[in-house]
């Protein structure tokens, strides 16, 4: 980014500031406009806000100066560990969001190993890319099938005594699949190494669909072999930004990967951000505590719903999915979806794009609503043919 402003010598007052926040923030898109399609981020719920207001200076990185908001955490770790099955020796820790927490997995997983490969199915997120990067391991992308999943016997040829880790999604970033993380996971047993989980988005959507009755894969600690486990509430958990969990069963303490921390009231630190914001945990407390079961249900539900629908008129429109949706995540098959993507963004609707698929993303998150999707499809058809796509 280039920096082109400097601080000036003079005060500017208080009122002159505020309009220029307002400025810039109405040039900002907002998720209740109907516009963001393809976000895997939603409108926070407004007990989220409110808590997230109350709790803004507060820092969990030094806990004895913030001992309420190191509670929150510790109590929404609880909520969240026994969501995921975790066994009663689990532990966590609150970050940034998916990339950080997968970033600490695999730092994890190499610290405990001694190993320097990880293996990721071609559907993962480009974080795992980012740690690899960083710590200098090795990052062996995995074939999926034909159904968008990773492929288990891919991964069995490619792991070795160089593994360290062994990466499946439960809610792929590009079609929101559930990798078969039972198998990868057998995988990972046999090899000696660890298994981790990006449940970052399916997290909060696939035990409020078991909770319904739909049958859903097991992705968490109650399948034998998974160590570790990423989740994002700010994504369908309906949290604030920037709030992730990182979730390790036992075996995985954080610790391993924790330096000294001499300034503060802590001992060690484990996570890339040594100051985080306890407002964060808060607002997931405070929204967990507020919808419980019941209420998640009901989001999940509205989306699914939603999801089904625009499947209905995709298909009277005469789109083309890749796959039949697991989640709320719907892909539409177009031969240039970059170029469809621009289109649609100058008609202020904004997807996103699946080079690797062949697609372009819609996800039904909470905010997204039927009229929404009723506005969408007309000028997605109008797009379509104008690029010859249909």
């Amino acid at each position: 980014m280039r920096i082109s402003m400097l601080m000036r010598e003079r005060q500017t007052g208080y009122e002159a500031v505020i309009s220029e926040l307002e400025d810039a923030r109405k040039r900002d898109y907002a998720f209740s406009g109907g516009s963001i399609l393809g976000s895997m981020c939603t409108q926070p719920h407004p007990v989220a806000v409110e808590a997230y207001n109350r709790f803004m200076e507060t820092n969990l990185g030094d806990p004895l100066l913030f001992p309420g908001a190191r509670s929150l955490e510790e109590k929404t770790l609880g909520m969240i560990c026994g969501m995921l099955n975790a066994p009663a020796g689990a532990g966590g820790q609150f970050v940034s969001g998916g990339t950080e927490s997968n970033i600490m997995a695999m730092a994890l997983a190499s610290r405990l190993t001694g190993r320097d490969e990880i293996i990721i199915p071609a559907s993962a997120h480009f974080s795992f890319e980012k740690a690899a990067s960083l710590m200098r391991l090795k990052a062996v992308s995995a074939p999926t099938t034909d159904g968008f999943l990773a492929d288990v016997s891919a991964v069995r040829e490619l792991a070795n005594e160089r593994t360290a880790c062994i990466v499946g999604v439960a809610g792929t970033t590009e079609l929101g699949m559930i990798d078969p993380i039972a198998g990868l996971a057998k995988v990972a047993g046999d090899n000696g190494c660890m298994m981790h989980v990006d449940a970052a988005f399916g997290g909060f959507v696939i035990p409020f669909m078991k909770q319904m009755g739909y049958e859903m894969p097991d992705f968490d600690f109650s399948v034998p072999g998974v160590t570790s486990v990423s989740i994002d509430p700010h994504k369908m958990g309906c949290s604030t930004i920037p709030a992730g969990v990182i979730a390790v069963g036992e075996g995985g303490n954080l610790c391993s990967i924790g330096v000294d921390t001499p300034y503060v009231s802590t001992k060690t630190q484990p996570g890339l951000l040594s100051t985080r914001p306890g407002a964060a945990a808060a607002a997931t407390y405070a929204v967990m505590r507020h919808l419980g079961n019941a209420g998640y249900r009901q989001i999940v539900e509205g989306c699914l719903s939603n999801t089904r629908y625009l499947c209905e008129r995709l298909s009277e429109e005469g789109f083309s999915l890749p796959c039949e949706p697991q989640m709320n995540v719907v892909g539409i098959r177009f031969k240039k979806p970059r170029v469809v993507k621009d289109a649609l963004a100058e008609r202020k609707f904004f997807v996103a794009p699946l080079d690797r698929v062949g697609c372009i993303r819609v996800v039904c998150m909470p905010h997204v609503k039927r009229e929404h999707l009723d506005s969408f499809i007309p000028v997605l058809k109008t797009v379509a043919r104008g690029l010859g796509e249909i």
